[in-house]
C-alpha cells in the first residue's frame, strides 16, 4: 500500500498473506545506487499476533489491541476511543493502524472511526447481514453493535468469543495440510 503524507514524503507498507503489516518503507534517492526502499519500520508475528511493533515489545489484549509498548499503558472506550491520547501511525485498537493523516484507524479493508464506533464504507460482503441477526444489517457498526463480546481484525467479520480462535486454529491445520501434500509431492 502507498501513503503520501502530509509533508509530502511517502511511504510503502508491505503487508503478509494473512493481512499483518509486515514493513514499512521510504523511497530513497542517492548517486550511487539510484532510487531504492529504505526501511523505517518492521513488525513482528508469532501465532498470528503482533508482538514486536516498529521495533518495540508490544503487550496486546484479546482483540489485538496493543496496550503496552514502548510508552505508557494504553487504555481503550468500547469502541476504541483511546481514554488517553497517544503517539498515532502505529497499531491501536483491535489490530487496526492508527493514521496520523486522516486520525482514523486502517482495518485492513476499510476505515474506522474509533470516534464514531462506525466505518466509514458498508461492509462489502453483501450477505452479511441476515434476519438471524439485526445488528448486522447496519453494515457501518463495529462489532455488530457489541464491542463487548465481539471484535472484527479485518473489517470484514464480526467473531464472538472464542470463535475467533476457531477460525485462527483452522486455517493453520489447512496450511499444514497443504505443506504435507507439497512435501508428498515433492518425494
Amino acid at each position: 500500500m502507498w501513503k503520501k503524507k502530509p509533508n509530502g514524503s511517502e511511504e510503502f507498507y508491505f503487508y503478509g498473506v494473512g493481512g499483518q503489516k509486515l514493513g514499512t518503507y521510504q523511497p530513497a534517492t542517492d548517486s550511487q545506487f539510484g532510487t531504492r526502499m529504505v526501511l523505517v519500520s518492521t513488525n513482528l508475528y508469532f501465532g498470528g499476533k503482533v508482538i514486536r511493533a516498529q521495533g518495540q515489545a508490544v503487550v496486546t489484549d484479546r482483540l489485538g489491541s496493543v496496550r503496552a509498548g514502548s510508552g505508557p499503558a494504553t487504555r481503550y472506550f468500547p469502541y476504541g476511543e483511546e481514554q488517553q491520547t497517544t503517539a498515532q501511525d502505529r497499531d491501536n485498537f483491535a489490530t487496526y493502524y492508527r493514521d496520523s493523516s486522516t486520525g482514523l484507524d486502517y482495518a485492513d479493508q476499510r476505515y474506522y472511526g474509533s470516534t464514531m464506533g462506525r466505518f466509514l464504507t458498508p461492509d462489502p460482503y453483501r450477505a452479511s447481514g441476515g434476519p438471524a441477526s439485526p445488528q448486522s444489517w447496519n453494515r457501518y457498526a463495529y462489532a455488530e453493535g457489541d464491542p463487548a463480546n465481539g471484535f472484527d481484525p479485518t473489517g470484514l467479520k464480526v467473531y464472538f468469543g472464542c470463535e475467533y480462535d476457531d477460525v485462527e486454529k483452522s486455517r493453520r491445520e489447512s496450511s499444514n495440510q497443504r505443506n504435507r501434500a507439497k512435501t508428498f509431492l515433492k518425494h
